[in-house]
């Protein structure tokens, strides 16, 4: 068992897996009720320039494992920060 903080990383790794599952087999209302389990608020904003900034606000169990996987994917260093958010952006199109 891998852990972040007090949250075990291999349980939440097996939980996305199983998410992606689930989410292709969901409709809307079972999609957001998906999403909702993991994270406490979502914001998206289209960019000029055709992309998609999203921020995810984790739930508190789920904190650690994001902080310590945006952390690892940032500097390269597997441990637990201080960030309580998640921003990525897409490209549209």
């Amino acid at each position: 068992m891998t852990e972040v903080g007090s949250v075990d990383v291999e349980w939440c790794e097996s939980q996305l897996l199983d998410f992606t599952t689930a989410w292709d087999k969901a409709d809307s209302s079972q999609r957001e009720r998906l999403v909702a389990g993991i994270f406490e608020h979502l914001e998206a904003e289209a960019l000029p320039e055709g992309s998609l900034r999203v921020v995810a606000v984790p739930r508190e169990a789920w904190r650690p494992f994001f902080e310590g996987l945006v952390l690892e994917r940032e500097t390269g260093i597997d441990a637990p920060s201080t960030k309580r958010s998640v921003e990525f952006n897409y490209r549209l199109g």
